[in-house]
């Protein structure tokens, strides 16, 4: 029997649809509207590199010398009339009757784009008295106002027969802002709207236009002026950044990487705004990075709403029916079977998703950081590199234009003098064709340039043995039992090292939280040495776990500094209520005994530094796992004042990202290990600063380890996930292969099967190399156990790769077809099945056209190992 569903969904469809059908969807090609050299009106197509180059050509839009704009960009049911309502009458509002204005009906957006800063728009708003003629009192609609990705107003419902509402709102001066109308409930058809009287006031001078006597036209859809975004003292900086002093310096750095290093200083004033991006000559990407700094002897104004991403992308997808933009966003890790599971949604005009860490304070346990936006033509690959409470806003206001924002999500402060800050960092790729190659790509420009490096050389998956998952006891395991874990260990040739979980402190894992400088000698009679010199006899190198910043009251840091503490909230923090709890793990996470170490205080890292490298510096050891127990952004939040909301959070993951480098310079060869509960720390930043980082502490549920590797392949390299294997069967050992794998076996058992274990350890060091190049989905992510999942992992430069496929255990059908990606049309294939040892030939057409896989028995997997022949 076939899986009739699944080889419709990959053979009798278009394969720029796959991505679609598969849900894992990749690529992207990405669209900045207008350049210094363009109309405002124009909007520059770059495909790949040629987006790149055109991403540094700021500020994007050219603003007219001839007055303000406005543009109808959306409009429902009839046209927009100037100084009569959409249905061409008088514009009358609550019986009172107005000479000027604009009718329109929801839903209904407005740009005004002005060569000149904007003070403030007033008008008077309403639904319009007409509607009364067509036999209903009952329209309701929405106003609101925005400028820089901001809402400035948003009114309460306005229905039908009520007086008009005077409104006059501040801009700031904003040179680019949107007016809303939107259906509000009842009576759609009815919404007819007015914004009577309307006008804007211009900052300098105080001219006071009329919105019916501007020029109507077309305005180029550009929100942000520069890649980013902020607020200064009211002020944004699309407004501000022109005036500042500005210089550019470029550095290459080697022969794939220019950095280039932008500061705009502010005259007069203390702020300097620097941003720091790189080009990549390989990569068809570009990253970036924000500082602020206060350069002067007093306090800067309030800077908020930084958006370290503020980007449009067009245009989008067009069917006869409609435009739209198609994201595909990852759960994070939520300890449940659904972890990193794709999902896709599209978005279409006046809809916007929200991305973010979920108010915890940890970047993936709400969403992966990590999205793909595919439009007309290609795909564009987004990530947020913060180790902290993130957010990212993806909306379309006319279904042409993608406009994204994203970094930390809570900014509004005041910095001290000769203060600096770093925000988040961003780097997107831009994929113009296939958008199954966008990921391919992204996930190699991630392996080059930023995995973490073991004493300078590129890394591949690790595999070692892992105490906890090994079934040992966090409290009660002796020296002499990890010793001997260890000594069975070593009889499996190729495995990596040991570590030793949490518990070996005085008072024990939790309890005991802090106590590192305090070994339990009832379990360590002669301390950490003699297990740490066992493994370097045995050539497996330690390791030991910490959580450094969640200490638990009364141990031994807390005692000794107190004040390196932030305490826990006084109350319940609102962002950890029952409804957003379906996110979290239970357990100690509301502690009121759990105290947070600020790792924003140099004296803090380094006390931390020093415990650690008490043990990493004995000889034997090489790993070193840090896990972190804990919502810290209630931590954070509550030790803000109300004019530095965002900066203990912004000091704290400085500091962290600094004590994970420092720790990597003194321990260049050592395995670096995070981990968050699981795997609620995996973004960026840790890629960069970590080797490794375990997927999730739900170990041991396969189909769970396939569809979340899915999920984690489509942006990670496989050096990065860890996962657990606690089993010695092909199914199991399959479900946990593309990854680093920490190994749970009973290995100090009895019975334990060695010739097995070798058999299997031997596999995965054969084709782990394979495991760090492109990835392409055969079959869609799902949970679902009567389908089957499977996976390609493609090294072009080796021309060689693995198919990994799965029948579920409730799957009848015996046979399915999968397609392969990315090979050479014409040559030929050496395909190798690691279940049946069958060897056959196909030339790599065949096999993108087609390959039929048959596993007799449900619960099974193979591995199919191919290489290009000639």
């Amino acid at each position: 029997m076939i899986i009739r569903d699944q080889q419709r969904a990959l053979k009798n469809i278009p394969r720029t649809a796959i991505a679609v059908v598969l849900a894992s969807l990749f690529g992207l090609s990405l669209v900045l509207s207008a350049t210094t050299r363009a109309k405002a009106s124009d909007i520059i197509r770059n495909d790949g590199f040629k987006w790149t180059d055109a991403f540094f050509h700021y500020p994007y839009r050219s603003l007219s010398e001839t007055g303000p704009v406005l543009q109808i960009v959306t409009q429902e049911y009839q046209p927009a009339q100037k100084n009569l309502s959409s249905f061409k009458t008088k514009l009358s509002i609550g019986g009172k009757t107005y000479e000027h204005g604009i009718g329109v009906h929801a839903d209904s957006y407005i740009r005004i784009q002005s060569d000149k800063p904007l003070a403030a728009l007033s008008a008077w708003i309403g639904i319009d008295d007409g509607t009364s003629r067509l036999g209903s009192n009952r329209g309701n609609v929405i106003f609101s106002v925005r400028t820089s990705g901001r809402e400035l107003y948003r009114s309460p419902p306005v229905r039908s027969g009520g007086p008009a509402i005077y409104i006059n709102i501040p801009l700031g001066g904003a040179t680019l802002v949107e007016l809303h109308v939107v259906n509000h409930y009842e009576n759609p058809q009815k919404n007819y709207a007015d914004w009577a009287e309307s006008s804007v006031t211009t900052e300098t001078g105080g001219e006071t236009l009329r919105l019916d006597q501007l020029k109507w036209g077309e305005i180029g859809y550009q929100p942000s002026d520069y890649p980013f975004s902020f607020v200064y003292g009211g002020k944004s900086s699309s407004e501000l950044l022109p005036k500042w002093t500005h210089e550019r310096k470029t550095t290459r750095v080697d022969p794939n990487r220019e950095v280039l290093t932008e500061t705009w200083k502010q005259p007069d004033g203390p702020l300097t705004v620097r941003m720091e991006a790189t080009h990549y000559a390989d990569y068809p990407a570009v990253e970036w990075l924000l500082y602020f700094e206060n350069s002067g002897e007093k306090d800067t104004d309030i800077v908020e709403n930084i958006h370290s991403m503020d980007l449009v992308v067009a245009p989008g997808i067009q069917t006869p029916e409609k435009h739209y933009f198609r994201l595909t966003k990852t759960d994070g890790d939520r300890t449940q079977p659904e972890q990193f599971l794709p999902s896709a949604v599209d978005i279409n005009q006046g809809e916007e998703q929200t991305l973010s860490a979920g108010g915890y304070g940890r970047s993936s346990q709400k969403d992966l950081p990590f999205y793909n936006i595919e439009y007309q033509g290609g795909a564009m690959i987004v990530a947020v590199g913060w180790t902290g409470e993130w957010k990212s806003v993806i909306e379309t206001p006319d279904g042409s234009h993608l406009h994204l924002v994203a970094g930390v999500e809570r900014t509004h402060f005041r910095l001290h003098p000769h203060e600096v800050v770093r925000l988040a960092r961003m780097l997107v790729l831009d994929w113009h064709g296939d958008p199954l190659e966008a990921n391919a790509q992204f996930r190699q420009l991630l392996y080059e340039h930023y995995v973490r490096r073991l004493a300078g050389q590129k890394m591949l998956p690790r595999i070692f043995g892992h105490s906890g998952f090994s079934g040992m006891s966090l409290n009660d395991s002796t020296a002499a039992q990890y010793v001997a874990a260890m000594e069975a260990y070593s009889k499996i040739k190729g495995v990596e090292g040991f570590l030793t979980d949490a518990g070996w402190y005085e008072d024990g894992y939790n309890r005991g939280d802090g106590n590192y400088m305090l070994v339990n000698h009832k379990l360590f009679p002669n301390g950490i040495e003699p297990v740490a010199a066992a493994g370097k006899r045995l050539g497996l190198p330690y390791g030991l776990w910490f959580d450094v910043e969640m200490n638990t009251k009364g141990t031994y840091l807390i005692r000794s500094h107190p004040e390196w503490f932030l305490s826990p909230p006084a109350r319940k923090d609102p962002s950890l209520d029952k409804e957003v709890n379906r996110f979290q793990d239970p357990g100690q996470y509301q502690d009121p005994n759990r105290y947070l170490l600020n790792f924003g205080l140099p004296s803090a890292r380094e006390a931390q530094l020093a415990t650690v490298d008490h043990y990493l510096d004995m000889p034997g050891f090489g790993l070193y796992k840090q896990d972190f127990n804990g919502y810290p952004f209630p931590y954070w939040s509550s030790n803000d004042a109300v004019d530095r909301q965002g900066i203990t959070e912004i000091k704290y993951i400085m500091g962290l990202y600094e004590f994970w480098e420092e720790l990597a310079k003194r321990h260049p060869d050592f395995v670096l290990e995070g981990c968050s509960s699981g795997g609620k720390r995996i973004d960026l930043e840790t890629i960069k600063h970590l080797s490794i980082a375990i997927k999730s502490d739900l170990a041991g549920n396969h189909e769970t380890d396939q569809t979340s590797m899915m999920g984690l392949s489509q942006y990670v390299p496989n050096t990065f996930p860890s996962v657990a294997l606690t089993t010695l069967d092909d199914y199991g050992f399959y479900s946990s292969l593309p990854a680093t794998i920490e190994l749970g076996w009973r290995v100090y058992t009895p019975n334990f099967d060695f010739t097995r274990a070798n058999v299997l350890v031997e596999r995965f060091l054969r084709v782990r190399e394979l495991l760090v190049g492109a990835w392409y989905p055969l079959l869609p992510p799902t949970l679902d156990k009567t389908l089957w999942v499977g996976s390609e992992y493609y090294r072009q430069d080796l021309a060689k790769g693995l198919f990994l496929i799965f029948r579920r255990e409730n799957s009848p059908y015996s046979t399915v077809e999968i397609r392969a990606h990315g090979l050479e049309a014409n040559a030929k294939y050496e395909l190798v099945s690691e279940t049946s040892q069958v060897t056959q030939e196909m030339t790599g057409q065949r096999l993108m056209d087609g390959l039929s896989i048959t596993l007799a028995q449900p619960r099974s997997a193979d591995m199919i190992v191919f290489r290009k022949v000639r």
